[in-house]
């Protein structure tokens, strides 16, 4: 197989990484189709209580899930939130600044008690505009610059007056 095609192979040059490839394939595809039969069997063993992305490795793991894992930590690399209502995205644990995308950093190191604080905690109450005074306590000085980048936008849903803010 890692002989070149010219040699009747298939011209693969590292097998190892070939697979992780394949296996973040089928990741991405467990991510975009939640309802499918592989995501909600591993699902129920393995995440139940959170998301795939957020799964651990767990106790004796099937050979199966441990390769998955182990494609898990490719996609979360390159993985960054597009804010929706912004009540689900960790500010300090989730990758939603960009280049590269990380999550943000705190401004002090006393701030690690705050109980997992979300980006619409940075935000201005039923607007989608940032809160310079919250950001400023809250988040390291030098990433203020790339907040301030994000634009949110309001999306007024179909089902009544609720509002989302969209970050592009």
């Amino acid at each position: 197989m890692t002989r070149l095609k010219q040699y009747e192979g298939m011209g693969f040059k590292d097998l190892h990484q070939f697979n992780i490839a394949l296996l973040a394939k089928q990741v991405w595809r467990m991510i975009k189709e939640p309802q499918s039969l592989l995501t909600r069997v591993l699902q129920a063993k393995y995440f139940s209580k959170s998301q795939l992305i957020d799964a651990s490795l767990g106790h004796r793991p099937s050979h199966a899930w441990r390769s998955i894992h182990q494609s898990i930590q490719l996609i979360k690399q390159g993985l960054s939130w597009r804010i929706g209502d912004s009540n689900t995205v960790r500010i300090w644990s989730d990758n939603w600044i960009d280049n590269p995308p990380r999550p943000a950093r705190m401004a002090h190191q006393n701030q690690q008690g705050l109980k997992s604080p979300k980006v619409t905690d940075l935000m201005i109450p039923s607007t989608s505009q940032w809160s310079s005074e919250r950001v400023q306590e809250l988040v390291h000085p030098e990433d203020i610059k790339h907040i301030r980048r994000i634009r949110p936008h309001i999306i007024k849903m179909d089902h009544g007056s609720t509002i989302k803010a969209m970050l592009e």
